[in-house]
């Protein structure tokens, strides 16, 4: 019975972390200072990449699908998903 409370409570806290951080939107984030006038900030998450300029005007380009992500992501998304599937032996 204490192992199938364990069990519910961390799953009920996974999935609660899980739903926290989806939404985010600040997954990497990276400036530009140029001149004194001029900086932009970079930021993207899972769903899409923005650019916002020092006039605070932001241009976002939503991901049509997890394959059109850089190729950087998509390893990382491959090391993720090969790390999970060690436990059953599917990952070459």
């Amino acid at each position: 019975m204490f192992q199938e409370i364990l069990a519910f409570i961390l799953s009920t806290s996974g999935w609660v972390l899980v739903s926290s951080t989806l939404p985010t939107d600040y997954w990497k984030v990276s400036s530009i200072d140029g001149t004194v006038i001029t900086t932009a900030t970079f930021w993207s998450n899972l769903w899409k990449m923005c650019v916002t300029d020092s006039t605070g005007v932001s241009n976002c380009k939503d991901f049509p699908s997890l394959l059109a992500l850089d190729g950087l992501s998509l390893s990382e998304m491959y090391g993720v998903m090969c790390s999970f599937r060690r436990v059953f032996k599917t990952c070459t």
